[in-house]
């Protein structure tokens, strides 16, 4: 490709761990909005591709290559709110189409879904969290504190230590790095 690619040389950057935010846009009693499960799905495979992508390992460029293979999700985000929730037209919407002030201002929901708020159960108490339970998972966990716990399908609840001692996975006097601080983090896990 004719693509001017940043290479990092002797500076290669110091490799940092990865904080995972776990979503809880998923089946289940949480999220009630179907619209926003099927965009946030859609995301979810954007950033599976982003990690998975054979350009991933460039480490200073994103090629247009990949930028084309994972901006194909976002485009049909994109094109789901306008066409679903905004009711634009399809030669409205064309491949460099970007919202506007003008667009918002026709947003009516009514016309397409009836209210029923006053009728519909709240989540489940059980489920609801408060601010203080996901103020972890909006900071985010790093992913080596995650990596030793989790296996490839079929796996087992116990995992071997560098000793080759087997102890279970998820015991709770010991993280995930195998310290008992009981930090926060560790608290979360």
């Amino acid at each position: 490709y004719s693509e001017n690619r940043v290479e990092p040389g002797h500076s290669t950057p110091a490799p940092k761990p990865w904080n995972i935010h776990p979503v809880p846009y998923f089946d289940g009693p949480i999220v009630k909005n179907s619209w926003l499960q099927e965009y946030n799905e859609y995301c979810m495979m954007a950033l599976a591709n982003i990690f998975q992508h054979t350009e991933n390992d460039l480490t200073l460029t994103i090629t247009n290559e990949a930028a084309g293979d994972i901006w194909q999700f976002f485009e049909q985000v994109r094109n789901l709110i306008a066409f679903e929730l905004l009711g634009l037209k399809q030669e409205v919407v064309t491949k460099d189409f970007q919202f506007d002030a003008t667009h918002y201002a026709a947003y009516d929901p009514t016309q397409f879904t009836v209210r029923i708020e006053a009728i519909d159960e709240p989540v489940d108490p059980r489920v609801r969290f408060t601010e203080a339970d996901i103020k972890p998972l909006v900071r985010g966990i790093p992913a080596n504190l995650i990596l030793p716990n989790l296996s490839r399908y079929p796996h087992s609840t116990t995992v071997n230590d560098y000793t080759g001692a087997k102890q279970d996975a998820f015991d709770e006097d010991d993280s995930a790095t195998g310290t008992s601080d009981n930090s926060a983090t560790d608290k979360v896990l």
